[in-house]
């Protein structure tokens, strides 16, 4: 017959059986992870195992000591941290230093050696029969060290001296010891009232016999001069009856003229031709601002201008920056194909060389006028 005291004995005796398993499952596993705690070096000492084991049982997120080997290998396999801009990152050894370049101030100016340097090349004539360049500077004789800067340059340059200054004489003189070409720096009559063209001045009210007068007493001033052009002017080269008279005692004394081009009206260049004077015109003022940037655009414009027509008449002042730019510019001239070269030279090959420019630069600005 069916006992249940006989099923309740064997059932209870089951559960027995399962708690035993159960609690030895739970000591072995005890026992294990107290042996591998020990084997991390976490816990140096045997008095403090048991609250320690306690703790890695029973908490998920317990910080790990620093010098320990599982923080090292946690920080290793962190991503990396993005570094702030104040402070550079560690550079890897053997990684090469690239400076990073500073951005230019916006004020800051291209020096006139770098300029030259980034100019557009212009275009090679080398290979063909050079072009012609011949520069006047005008307004010398009020200091000589401008005239020996300008001297000790090299460069065939006609100096055009004022009459009645201290150092006319003197410039001349030594202009013609180095074998440059002296030119009478004629004063004339202006436009402008406010401009005055100092001392043995041609003026419009003065007849035939003054203005010969006057011209013989301003090229007494100059010892060696073999050519005459106009200062200022602007008012008396657009007259033709005084600008005969001019070219008249030119053409007797056997100089040669070259008209500055101060007025757009001009009849100078005209007239002498008219008459027989050997002559030429201005093609480009080169200095009309005194910066050394601009007169080197300015010499570049003359040298194009050059290798279009076959020559080109540039005039200056005694300026530091026209001197310098000159010496700055005028080796791209020769690699260019373009000779600086004596106006006297450049006179006598006229028609062969193009000087009478069909459009020249008439502009004028200051004092030149």
């Amino acid at each position: 017959m069916f006992s249940l005291k006989k099923l309740w004995t064997k059932r209870r005796s089951r559960i027995a059986k399962v708690v035993a398993i159960v609690l030895v499952i739970f000591a072995a596993g005890v026992v294990a992870g107290g042996y591998s705690f020990k084997k991390s070096d976490v816990v140096q000492t045997s008095s403090v195992v048991a609250p320690v084991v306690h703790k890695v049982v029973h908490k998920k997120a317990d910080p790990l000591p620093l010098h320990s080997k599982a923080y090292v290998d946690l920080e290793e396999k962190r991503p990396a941290v993005r570094v702030d801009r104040a402070s550079p990152a560690p550079r890897e050894a053997g990684t090469p230093v690239v400076p990073v370049p500073k951005r230019p101030s916006k004020r800051a100016q291209t020096s006139p050696d770098k300029m030259l340097a980034s100019l557009p090349p212009l275009p090679d004539r080398s290979s063909s029969s050079p072009a012609q360049v011949a520069i006047i500077i005008d307004d010398i004789g009020q200091n000589m060290q401008a005239v020996e800067q300008l001297l000790a340059i090299g460069l065939p340059i006609a100096l055009a001296i004022l009459p009645h200054q201290p150092h006319s004489r003197q410039a001349a003189l030594l202009a013609g010891e180095k074998g440059q070409v002296v030119m009478l720096h004629l004063p004339m009559e202006p436009k402008s009232k406010g401009n005055n063209p100092g001392p043995g001045a041609l003026y419009s009210t003065h007849d035939a016999a003054q203005l010969q007068q006057l011209i013989i007493g301003d090229i007494e001033w100059i010892p060696g001069v073999v050519g005459v052009n106009n200062h200022m002017g602007s008012l008396l080269t657009e007259r033709v009856e005084s600008m005969a008279t001019v070219m008249e005692e030119i053409s007797a004394r056997g100089l040669f003229f070259v008209d500055s081009r101060t007025s757009a009206g001009s009849v100078a260049y005209k007239t002498a031709r008219g008459i027989g004077v050997p002559a030429a015109q201005r093609d480009v003022f080169l200095d009309n601002d005194r910066d050394v940037r601009k007169i080197i655009k300015a010499l570049e414009l003359l040298t194009a201008k050059a290798l279009k027509n076959g020559s080109a008449v540039g005039i200056g002042h005694p300026y530091p920056e026209t001197i310098r730019a000159l010496e700055l510019f005028a080796p791209r001239m020769a690699t260019m194909g373009v000779n600086i070269t004596p106006i006297t030279r450049l006179l006598r090959g006229s028609r062969e060389l193009g000087i009478h420019a069909k459009k020249p630069n008439t502009a004028c600005m200051g004092p030149a006028c």
